[in-house]
């Protein structure tokens, strides 16, 4: 029952570091990932990435004060998704540069438009579970807010992969597309879990997360 805590209380840190404090993918996590323990190993086989370098599978520390724990877990995210992307983008030291460079580029942006998809749908989930009580014009608010964060980070993408273009393949940057909205997906199921089984709508779990499409996670299967 201990271990489940801790391990429940771990995830709800994982969220909270890469969804609120933290973007999904800082420019500082790829910088401190690299050259880190590993990086310069030989890309692993298709079997061995799918085995032990699911960037979806991360867990948490155990023990340890939660000062330390939180650090040592932040630490464990950054080297872990920066060696999962160079070994799945197949990066040259070059290219890890470059891909530190453009995150840390629209890493303030990003973290704004998650702090803000944060909140808005906080204030929607609390309206929703007052049922009829419900303040509508409050809700309408919200609504709106989440429809215009929507447009903001499709914005950001295309900005994003642009720069992305001018030293990734079109393959590379479907790969980099693809894990990053793999570990969203993971990190918003631990955050439906924390919640008690409701996503941040008030909806039934398993729904698709914050800007990601409905249907299976992409990734390895």
């Amino acid at each position: 029952m201990r271990a489940g805590r801790v391990r429940r209380r771990g995830a709800g840190l994982l969220a909270a570091l890469l969804l609120g404090a933290a973007p999904l993918v800082p420019g500082a996590a790829l910088a401190q990932g690299q050259p880190g323990p590993g990086l310069g190993r030989p890309v692993p086989s298709d079997r061995q990435q799918r085995a032990e370098e699911r960037p979806d599978r991360l867990d948490p520390p155990q023990g340890g004060p939660g000062g330390e724990r939180r650090m040592m877990l932040e630490q464990s995210i950054r080297r872990r998704f920066a060696e999962v992307v160079r070994n799945r983008l197949q990066l040259d030291n070059r290219q890890m540069q470059q891909l530190v460079d453009v995150n840390r580029k629209f890493e303030g942006r990003r973290r704004e438009l998650n702090m803000r998809e944060r909140d808005a749908r906080q204030s929607l989930r609390g309206e929703v579970e007052r049922d009829r009580q419900a303040d509508n014009p409050r809700v309408a608010t919200a609504l709106q807010e989440l429809l215009a964060i929507q447009k903001e980070r499709a914005a950001l993408l295309e900005s994003e992969d642009k720069d992305l273009s001018s030293f990734l393949s079109p393959v590379q940057r479907a790969k980099y597309l693809a894990l990053q909205e793999q570990l969203r997906r993971r990190v918003e199921e631990m955050r439906r879990r924390d919640a008690g089984g409701m996503d941040p709508m008030g909806g039934p779990p398993g729904g698709p997360p914050p800007g990601g499409p409905p249907g299976e996670p992409p990734g390895d299967r």
